[in-house]
């Protein structure tokens, strides 16, 4: 479970984060605590080394839930800041792809959101097609995650019946919805 925590504590353990070697970093990835946990991987997000891609990849295929949605929040994003953004993002972008297929909720939610990432300028057709698909899944955070990464698709039929779907239902799913309708129209040129 990917946990923020905003706290004061957490903003001085980012801190010391920044200081700690990657070998360290990725030893604190399987720490109990979810928030560590988190802490941990968006640290490894930036760093961008090909043992953290090496470790994410293992975890992807992983038994353990977590270190299956660890591995999709951390190939999101890995190589963030780097001059070139996201070094690994076309060996990536099958590993996530098999994520989105995994029967645990948090893994499915975390790799079409990290899709989103790889390709805000814009979602392959491959992509956008098996995201699509699962836009009647079960679980809210999972939609969520569509709501905002067809923001980045094609705008097609299928995507506006997807955003006309979700905008009738209650809650958070429509307020995601219209951020990711207005990310999409923004992103095409469209007038509201």
């Amino acid at each position: 479970m990917i946990i923020d925590n905003d706290t004061t504590l957490a903003i001085f353990a980012s801190r010391y984060l920044d200081t700690v070697p990657i070998q360290e970093l990725l030893d604190w990835l399987d720490d109990p605590s979810p928030e560590v946990r988190t802490l941990v991987a968006r640290k490894l997000q930036c760093k961008g080394t090909t043992e953290v891609f090496d470790l994410s990849k293992e975890w992807a295929i992983s038994e353990i839930d977590y270190q299956r949605e660890l591995a999709a929040f951390i190939l999101g994003q890995l190589g963030c800041l780097f001059e070139d953004k996201y070094p690994f993002k076309k060996v990536t972008k099958p590993i996530l792809m098999n994520l989105v297929n995994d029967e645990n909720d948090e893994v499915r939610s975390a790799a079409i959101a990290a899709l989103g990432h790889l390709y805000s300028e814009g979602l392959d057709e491959d992509i956008e097609n098996l995201i699509s698909r699962y836009s009647n899944d079960h679980n809210l955070e999972v939609k969520i995650a569509i709501a905002i990464t067809l923001g980045s698709s094609s705008g097609n039929e299928q995507v506006r019946q997807i955003y006309n779907d979700y905008l009738n239902q209650n809650g958070a799913l429509v307020e995601w919805a219209e951020v990711g309708l207005e990310i999409l129209e923004d992103r095409l040129g469209e007038d509201n």
